[in-house]
């Protein structure tokens, strides 16, 4: 689909809204991968006033609280994805500041995978080999490991719905644990691009899903629309990356037929 053809419709102009640096980075992620996944399809990207209250002549009231009279200060969601409106909307009000990005969050995340992996690498070095270790060797194994329990620890500390021991899902966690716009709206255009190229359906995510179901609420869309979002970040998780290797094995197929 063309770019063009996406509508746009955000209150502009409110401090307690969406400001115009954040509506203009929403554009340029949606064009971007737009272009990257001729695919996906999108109809409508709005804020939560519009999507609620199009129709209806503007009011503050209705600016500030949904259909069912609840605010949006109080709603769960952020952003969230329609399929059947090929529609994806933000929460203008609690996302009023947000910053754009947030580079330092993602140099701690690639430098944390660094350090787990140097770690585990040393450790396997010791192993190797090696059927009686000396107490020095026992010792620098037990380090070593304590070190990367440590990161692995403070990850647990922000993301208590962590269910196994992996890191890379701390990681991931760690990413769509914190708010910032391209963090989000690369989440929803995950949704987007994993609705309609059917990827549920694909067998090498639906395999690497049942390994860590129970860390993603049971949830392949949400499993797929944060590892999405996780490697567009930061190619450092392996387990998002893998994910991401669907997503593009799928859009070549779709776009050399």
């Amino acid at each position: 689909m063309n770019f063009s053809d996406i509508r746009f419709e955000f209150i502009k102009g409110r401090s307690d809204g969406l400001n115009d640096n954040q509506i203009q980075s929403i554009r340029s992620i949606i064009q971007e991968y737009i272009e990257k996944y001729p695919g996906m399809q999108l109809n409508f990207v709005c804020d939560f006033y519009h999507w609620d209250h199009y129709d209806e002549k503007f009011s503050i009231y209705s600016y500030l609280h949904d259909k069912d009279g609840i605010p949006y200060s109080k709603r769960d969601y952020m952003a969230r994805y329609n399929d059947i409106d090929k529609l994806i909307g933000f929460n203008h009000i609690r996302m009023s500041n947000l910053p754009i990005e947030n580079n330092e969050l993602i140099q701690k995340v690639e430098d944390n995978k660094k350090r787990a992996d140097l770690l585990e690498r040393k450790c396997k070095q010791l192993l190797s080999g090696n059927k009686n270790l000396n107490p020095h060797q026992t010792k620098s194994i037990a380090e070593f490991m304590d070190a990367k329990e440590s990161i692995f620890s403070e990850q647990l500390k922000k993301n208590s719905c962590i269910k196994s021991a992996d890191f890379d899902v701390a990681l991931i966690k760690c990413l769509e644990g914190n708010l910032f716009v391209k963090r989000l709206t690369l989440h929803e255009i995950g949704h987007a691009i994993a609705y309609n190229y059917n990827l549920a359906d694909d067998s090498i995510i639906q395999e690497l899903f049942d390994r860590y179901r129970d860390d993603f609420n049971d949830d392949i869309h949400e499993f797929m629309a944060q590892c999405f979002m996780a490697s567009e970040l930061t190619n450092s998780i392996p387990l998002a990356n893998k994910v991401k290797a669907r997503f593009e094995y799928a859009n070549k197929n779709i776009s050399t037929t």
